[in-house]
């Protein structure tokens, strides 16, 4: 049957040390009845905050900390293979580092508590807990909605050409990535340009959440939120154009816009038993194409993390889970970077503890092979165990050149800054990339002039 939970959170700090989480699990006779008596909400003790749920569509509960700066995360919902992904992505994307969590599945439904709390260079709206709320219900499904998806889900098919022109400025661009991001825009493909006479010209290829576009109101309500963010609003001027429908189909550009599917979704991009497969057949790994196209693509100086990055296996536990402990030094999309790895190469969570202890991230990680149900091999287990190491020391690819005068000057004209990260089973591109290099510039005062974004394919892989 499915676990029934009572969940107790005290917050840090309000109670004894010993108080601690306290989690009760019970088995039930069915899992139909355990679905309709979902738990209940409980008065809560002094200096004790319970996070429990008594409605079917109440399927996300987000409880602030009295002081705002933090908050415990509860979700009771469907499962589906990739789901943890997408959370892990929606926090990410919010810059919000997660303390403690603890995930949990029969298969059919899952449980999540977290508690997150802003990290360092986090937007300014990362504790808009109501926005947070909203942005998880869109992956969540409740009793009522298993079979019947609400009319109003956000699909990502239209896409729209957003045309920004303004007076530029240093952190202009910065301030209006965030406004589209506060506007609930999903940005696919970005072309941004400045002219001689320092007007920029900024091209977005977006998607719209809330699925207003291209309504006059739904454009004049971003042009007046990009409008609060930057300073000269004199000339901003805000377009909408609706993206062909044949480009979109024909994919002749080698420079495409990232996707839209959710990852519980979506089909594993890499599974493990075809990408072993083909492994023995080429005698390398599947990341193997990818580097040598990026070789002129330095990793980031990762000798402090290796030397603390803990990778372990235990196939005893469990005789239809391997369990997977991790521990390594915390940084932002961590959880991100795990799940979505996870989900690449088609294994299946039943369990994943999370803690956050002096800056060191530990994880606990039951799985299981996704298409035979069954515990991971010992060829399955090292190459599980190579690709964590991959995503959590190479989760993004950075090179910084200078460009000098043609005619041989040692002058330098501009820097190039190429940023590449992988996209996930849904095609989407990695959260924050754009967001985190124009807050990086506009703190070290630089101007930008000409910046792209888009997706590309490498040696058959994105």
């Amino acid at each position: 049957g499915l676990p029934r939970r009572r969940a107790q959170f005290p917050w840090p700090g309000d109670g004894p040390a010993e108080a601690g989480r306290e989690l009760d699990v019970q088995k039930t006779a069915g899992a139909q009845e355990d679905r309709q008596r979902q738990p209940k909400m409980e008065a809560s003790d002094a200096g004790t905050s319970y996070l429990e749920l008594d409605k079917d569509d109440e399927v996300v509960e987000v409880e602030a900390h009295p002081s705002g700066d933090s908050a415990h995360v509860s979700i009771s919902c469907s499962d589906a293979t990739g789901l943890g992904c997408d959370i892990a992505r929606v926090l990410f994307n919010f810059g919000l580092t997660v303390y403690n969590g603890d995930f949990s599945t029969d298969g059919r439904w899952c449980f999540v508590m977290l508690h997150v709390k802003p990290c360092f260079g986090s937007p300014p709206c990362a504790t808009n807990w109501s926005l947070l709320k909203r942005n998880l219900l869109r992956f969540c499904s409740s009793e009522k909605t298993v079979r019947k998806a609400p009319a109003s889900a956000y699909t990502g098919n239209k896409k729209f050409i957003l045309q920004i022109e303004f007076q530029d400025r240093i952190g202009t661009l910065h301030n209006i990535i965030h406004s589209l991001w506060e506007s609930e825009l999903v940005v696919h493909k970005a072309n941004i340009s400045t002219s001689p006479d320092n007007t920029g010209l900024d091209v977005f290829y977006v998607s719209d959440k809330l699925d207003r576009l291209p309504r006059q109101a739904r454009v004049s309500q971003i042009e007046e939120n990009i409008a609060n963010k930057i300073k000269d609003c004199s000339s901003l001027r805000v377009n909408c154009l609706a993206y062909p429908s044949s480009r979109l189909s024909s994919g002749n550009s080698s420079r495409l816009l990232t996707g839209t599917r959710d990852c519980k979704d979506s089909r594993s991009s890499l599974p493990l038993m075809k990408t072993l497969s083909n492994r023995e057949r080429a005698g390398s790994r599947r990341s193997s194409n990818a580097s040598q196209d990026l070789e002129m693509l330095p990793r980031f100086s990762v000798s402090e993390i290796l030397e603390s990055l803990k990778v372990h296996a235990d196939n005893l536990v469990s005789s239809t889970q391997t369990v997977f402990h991790i521990e390594c030094p915390d940084r932002k999309g961590l959880m991100y970077d795990l799940f979505r790895i996870t989900k690449d190469i088609g294994l299946q969570i039943s369990y994943c503890k999370v803690t956050l202890d002096m800056n060191v991230c530990k994880a606990d990680l039951f799985v299981h092979e996704e298409e035979r149900q069954q515990k991971l091999t010992d060829e399955m287990i090292e190459f599980f165990c190579a690709e964590i190491k991959n995503a959590i020391t190479s989760s993004i690819l950075l090179k910084v050149e200078n460009r000098h005068d043609a005619g041989g000057s040692q002058a330098v004209l501009l820097t190039e800054v190429v940023a590449v990260a992988p996209v996930d089973s849904g095609f989407r591109g990695r959260p924050r990339v754009l967001y985190d290099l124009t807050a990086t510039f506009n703190q070290l005062g630089l101007s930008i002039f000409h910046a792209e974004m888009y997706t590309v394919e490498i040696s058959g892989e994105v």
